[in-house]
């Protein structure tokens, strides 16, 4: 999984002092995992107008096949998913095809529109995209999925990788958003701790020894 520079100019692809430590980290992956299949799942900060061929190209994967999840309107909140935004993708330089689902809709649910209360500035939130690479029969290959979020799933009648690009927030404010659910377990959690902290404490203290007579001799002495 990689978070991709920022071209210099809208618009316009990576140049090539950008690419170079992308290109080298995933090298030195391949060498390391012998194997000359990957899967690519990210940002890549590159415009709608650049092609997934681009990047592999660029980024001098092997082969010369190039299976992509469609350019969707991925980024961002802040500017209302723009067209040319298509920066959230996921990459194979294998298989025989790839499907795309968006996996969230607009209106995004509240804890994803994140405004800064004083400054008005909203978070640059990505849509989740979900990318299903169709692997031809009998193929035997192994992969290098360059993503903790990753799953892989296989039936009896077809095989396929199925990979999801996860949600990006970018805090506008020093304390990011979370849902009620999640801010609900985070309170128990620490609710818990503390009775536990205070039981303890209540405990030492309640079994700490008294002085003997003999510890108050010594002192005397």
């Amino acid at each position: 999984g990689a978070h991709f520079p920022h071209p210099s100019r809208f618009n316009e692809s990576l140049s090539d002092d950008l690419v170079l430590p992308l290109r080298l980290a995933l090298q030195s992956v391949i060498e390391a995992s012998a194997t000359s299949e990957v899967v690519l799942i990210g940002d890549t900060n590159e415009f709608t107008s650049t092609s997934s061929d681009i990047i592999t190209s660029y980024l001098e994967l092997p082969g010369n096949t190039t299976m992509s999840t469609s350019l969707e309107q991925t980024c961002c909140f802040d500017n209302g998913f723009s067209t040319w935004g298509a920066f959230d993708r996921i990459i194979a330089n294998f298989g025989t095809g790839m499907e795309t689902v968006v996996l969230m809709d607009s209106p995004l649910p509240l804890w994803a529109q994140q405004v800064n209360p004083v400054t008005q500035k909203k978070g640059a939130f990505h849509k989740p995209i979900k990318g299903i690479l169709k692997i031809a029969e009998g193929h035997t290959g192994s992969a290098v999925t360059t993503s903790s979020t990753s799953t892989m799933s296989t039936t009896t009648s077809t095989t396929s990788i199925e990979a999801v690009a996860s949600t990006k927030m970018v805090a506008s404010s020093p304390i990011s958003a979370a849902s009620p659910i999640e801010m609900y377990y985070l309170i128990v959690v620490a609710a818990v701790a503390c009775v536990l902290f205070v039981g303890l404490v209540v405990k030492c203290g309640r079994t700490r020894r008294q002085p003997s007579a003999r510890d108050l001799e010594a002192c005397s002495d």
